[in-house]
């Protein structure tokens, strides 16, 4: 029975101390720089979506200015051989 006390009693101080440890330490090294990995990842995961959104508002522009030359051009007329049938 007493060693259940010493253990839970070493388990508490143990988990305290080791929170005291990280919270005057503050974030380890290591997860520093995933931190700075995840950030360029992010950024550049960011730049590639604007220049796509770049691209889409082209072909969109593309896209409206031949509709709108289709639009205003008259319908294609048919040769005359190809309307005669036999």
């Amino acid at each position: 029975m007493i060693n259940g006390y010493v253990f839970t009693l070493i388990l508490i101080f143990g988990c305290l101390y080791w929170l005291y440890v990280m919270g005057r330490n503050g974030v380890c090294r290591r997860d520093q720089s995933y931190n700075a990995e995840d950030t360029e990842i992010i950024q550049e995961l960011h730049r590639g979506m604007e220049r796509m959104g770049q691209r889409i508002e082209s072909l969109e522009t593309i896209l409206l200015d031949q509709g709108e030359h289709y639009r205003k051009s008259p319908p294609p007329m048919p040769d005359h051989e190809a309307s005669v049938r036999y």
